[in-house]
């Protein structure tokens, strides 16, 4: 598993697509709103689709939350 986040939370997907992949896959967000969905909402499919567990999807889904100076654009 690569951990390519801030949240600590390995990024299942080693045979295919990995979690991010799945998100950055909906970019650019609309919003901040937008993109703590999208994470809130792919991380419900890893848990379903066991490849993380509740308290890792809600530790992602925090890290998203508070993210939003690391995805405010450069001028």
């Amino acid at each position: 598993m690569r951990r390519r986040n801030g949240s600590g939370i390995p990024s299942p997907g080693t045979d295919g697509l990995t979690f991010l992949d799945v998100v950055w896959d909906q970019a650019p967000f609309a919003t901040h709103g937008a993109f703590v969905s999208t994470v809130a909402r792919t991380a419900g499919e890893f848990v379903r689709a066991g490849s993380l567990t509740e308290a890792q999807k809600d530790a992602v889904v925090a890290a998203a939350a508070s993210a939003r100076r690391e995805l405010t654009p450069e001028p």
